[in-house]
């Protein structure tokens, strides 16, 4: 006898529930709500919980003094994954040891390095300056909010035109009473709105904490100057590396392959694995930021097609 398969809306309800959406229609087996035991002054007007111990110090600075309302049968232990913060390396969010915005400039130097008819540069991972020197840098900027909000770092605000249904959002801030990351990333929350107003990292910082980050992790090395022709007259200066570890390509490759079964295999042996899934949304946002590229189209699949033979692009969806 054949088995439906999950559709993604079957899945996020396994996910969420703990139970099937015919479980949940047939009302068998419904395990209870973990919000039964909550009493109705969690939720009166003007009460608010403390939902982060290790940020509390920084809220009141910024806050100033304030009141909180907790339920007394609220012990101090509580093991709720909102009262701690985000580990910024933690293997959910970092797949493949890397950030988003680490894996879409270092695909994208190796791309440069790969099709370049400069023989020095042949072979090596190249470094432009996507920020502000091509027409690339909204979409690193994009990859750079998407790993900050994977980090619960920043609010972002849309409009909500129906239910299930979310306009473009409108503003992106830093999320009031969080602690240093002691990332990176740390760098790009200093002016982050007017970052998400303009889609350009900013000026002072551009893509260097991001290179530094993939040497520190020991991913591209020998690093030297060079430099390229500009359009037009003149010459613009490049930063290149040797890719040091290229096994992370083969990951990547075989995290592609792996997401793509989640998808179309029926065969896979559980579609709801959290670590798979986690790889396929991490695919999924890489190979759209490529797709919405200007001047590096299609990367990922012209790196992977080129030094990971074979490779074919498929279409993915979270």
């Amino acid at each position: 006898r054949p088995v439906r398969m999950l559709t993604p809306k079957d899945q996020l309800v396994m996910r969420l529930t703990g139970c099937s959406l015919d479980q949940l229609l047939a009302g068998v087996e419904v395990p209870d709500s973990p919000r039964h035991e909550l009493g109705k002054e969690d939720f009166a007007p003007g009460s608010r919980k403390s939902r982060r111990r290790s940020s509390a110090a920084q809220k009141k600075e910024d806050e100033g003094p304030a009141i909180f309302l907790v339920d007394e049968d609220e012990s101090d232990d509580s093991s709720h994954p909102s009262d701690f913060d985000v580990d910024p390396e933690h293997r959910k969010i970092l797949p493949f040891g890397v950030t988003i915005c680490e894996m879409y400039l270092l695909l994208r130097g190796v791309l440069i390095g790969m099709e370049t008819h400069k023989k020095e540069l042949q072979g090596s991972v190249v470094g432009q300056h996507v920020a502000r020197g091509t027409r690339d840098g909204h979409i690193l900027t994009a990859a750079v909010i998407a790993d900050l909000y994977m980090r619960d770092q920043v609010d972002v605000h849309h409009w909500t035109l129906s239910e299930g249904n979310i306009a473009v959002p409108y503003k992106c801030v830093k999320r009031k009473g969080q602690a240093p990351m002691e990332h990176f990333l740390d760098d790009y929350l200093h002016d982050l709105e007017s970052t998400f107003r303009d889609m350009i990292l900013p000026a002072e910082v551009v893509e260097a904490p991001i290179w530094a980050s993939l040497e520190e992790r020991g991913i591209i090395d020998n690093h030297r100057p060079s430099w390229e022709r500009a359009y037009g007259c003149g010459f613009t200066f490049l930063d290149v590396w040797d890719l040091a570890r290229p096994d992370i390509l083969l990951d990547l490759k075989e995290g592609y392959l792996m997401s793509a079964r989640v998808l179309y295999d029926k065969k896979f042996p559980d579609p709801l694995d959290e670590e798979a899934n986690d790889v396929l949304m991490f695919c999924y946002i890489l190979q759209h930021l490529f797709d919405m590229s200007l001047e590096a189209i299609d990367g990922m699949t012209r790196v992977l097609t080129r030094l990971c033979p074979p490779f074919q692009k498929g279409e993915l969806f979270p």
